[in-house]
């Protein structure tokens, strides 16, 4: 297990109104000059620091989990989005796993890796559809069921047998902290995500609302990982830095409107 860090920040109560306070600066200042048009910037997210991680029209800057920059499978850009192709449920990846002439995931990551940022994009899944946003990823070396950054969960509650599981419904920090509210709007809409990743400071927002948030760091941090399927993994969820991951679940789901801001 990491080690327990000391936090050099501000108290976790000083520090989230200074968050809200900057989140909801940016929230406004998105609204009013957010673009109109999905995978463009306004120039006030240009002013404001944004820039697209996603052109709409091509895989620049992303590739396959464990795979060098490249050939894509496993996804298309259709319509203005990325969308993963594969449908093809539990049975699917399964047979992928064994399968020594297939890939058991084709999860996609970007080139570039981040540190203080905020995230924004948006998806849409199918009906009992599963995948998930990775960020901090530190690297594309461990077995893809094994990957060590953090994961919010992206999924159909209703329609998929881990909403009936805390902490693996939608929105959540995947197995270690469930979201606060339910906000998401219905199967086949898209939603809207930020994660603001400020140091040991992290938050999930979905629609608007917050749902996470969380301080990477401590004897409450390491109790977290402890009761969770991650204790005992080396690293997980400590990476100062890391790549953004769209994970391949065996269902099909839509990304678009991925942009990033770092942060000072």
């Amino acid at each position: 297990m990491p080690n327990a860090r000391r936090s050099r920040h501000a108290p976790v109560g000083v520090r989230s109104l200074r968050s809200l306070s900057l989140c909801v600066l940016l929230a406004c200042a998105a609204g009013a000059g957010s673009a109109s048009e999905p995978n463009t910037l306004s120039e006030v997210e240009r002013a404001s620091g944004w820039r697209l991680l996603f052109d709409g029209q091509s895989f620049a800057g992303w590739k396959n989990y464990g795979e060098p920059p490249g050939a894509i499978e496993g996804w298309v850009v259709e319509s203005g989005a990325l969308r993963m192709t594969r449908d093809t449920g539990l049975a699917g990846l399964i047979w992928n796993s064994i399968n020594p002439f297939a890939q058991a995931t084709v999860d996609l990551m970007t080139v570039e890796t981040f540190e203080r940022f905020e995230l924004s994009l948006e998806w849409k899944l199918s009906p009992g559809g599963n995948s998930g946003i990775y960020y901090l990823l530190p690297g594309d070396e461990d077995p893809p069921w094994e990957k060590r950054g953090l994961e919010m969960q992206v999924l159909d509650d209703a329609g998929h047998s881990d909403g009936r599981i805390e902490k693996h419904r939608n929105g959540d920090l995947y197995d270690l902290i469930a979201s606060s509210s339910r906000p998401a709007r219905p199967i086949g809409e898209w939603n809207h995500v930020r994660v603001v990743v400020d140091g040991e400071h992290i938050e999930h927002w979905l629609n608007g609302v917050k749902i996470v948030e969380f301080v990477r760091a401590g004897p409450g941090w390491e109790s977290l990982l402890d009761g969770s399927k991650f204790a005992g993994r080396e690293g997980y969820g400590a990476a100062a830095r890391g790549h953004i991951l769209l994970q391949d679940h065996g269902d099909p789901v839509w990304y678009r409107n991925i942009k990033l801001r770092e942060l000072p």
